[in-house]
């Protein structure tokens, strides 16, 4: 028969031995923790390949437009910016801007704030008849991989377009979610800056270097849409 003394040191011995292994657990369990690499971050493929403007050259102007119009041109928090437009400061605006950085319509001189740049200047308040036109090349040519590939492409057709895609994966590295987009944009942009011009059903890429000569046209599409732009900027 068990005496009581002997049943309490047996009880005593029981509970130090749970009481270690739970020490032991909660030990594992806290270097497990502390070695444990942390979650990361998904980032999505917009965010890391996206570099190229969002919106074609002639569709971001109403920004800089706005900023000179209501603010002398001055720099100016996006707020504000957002209130001379008279928009809501939300993504798509903010996408907005950062499109007509990438043209070089805007500056940031400060984090959160945006000035005018001479280039938007250029283009919204043309001083000669070919100021615009001027500009909107140029800011075509800034653009992150716009200025790329035209800069591959300049004087010749565009490949068709099974072709020109397969170029834009392999040569440009673009994702290949992104080639649709990129192409209705850079289109867009190349027509509306008269860099290109349509040859027997191809797509020719006007070389500025060598064919300045279109400057002095009067009648082109990009001028037609330049000038459509122009009764707008005093609205």
């Amino acid at each position: 028969m068990t005496s009581d003394t002997e049943k309490s040191q047996e009880d005593s011995s029981q509970e130090e031995s749970f009481v270690s292994v739970k020490k032991a657990r909660s030990s594992k369990n806290r270097k497990k923790r502390k070695g444990a690499k942390p979650a990361r971050r998904k980032v999505s493929n917009e965010a890391i390949f996206a570099k190229y403007p969002r919106h074609s050259v002639d569709k971001v102007l109403r920004i800089p437009k706005a900023i000179l119009e209501q603010n002398a041109g001055k720099d100016c928090s996006e707020q504000e910016t957002a209130q001379f437009v008279g928009v809501g400061l939300n993504g798509p605006f903010r996408s907005e801007i950062s499109s007509a950085i990438k043209y070089g319509f805007l500056t940031r001189p400060s984090p959160g704030r945006v000035k005018v740049t001479e280039l938007a200047k250029t283009v919204l308040r043309p001083q000669q008849p070919n100021d615009s036109l001027t500009g909107l090349r140029q800011a075509v040519m800034n653009a992150p991989e716009f200025g790329e590939v035209y800069n591959h492409y300049r004087g010749e057709n565009l490949p068709d377009r099974q072709f020109f895609e397969n170029a834009l994966v392999d040569k440009f590295h673009l994702p290949k979610e992104k080639v649709s987009e990129f192409i209705d944009l850079f289109l867009s942009s190349l027509e509306a800056a008269g860099l290109s011009e349509n040859i027997g059903g191809k797509t020719r890429i006007i070389d500025v270097s060598k064919d300045a000569s279109t400057l002095g046209q009067e009648d082109t599409p990009a001028l037609r849409k330049l000038s459509w732009l122009g009764s707008t900027l005093h609205t």
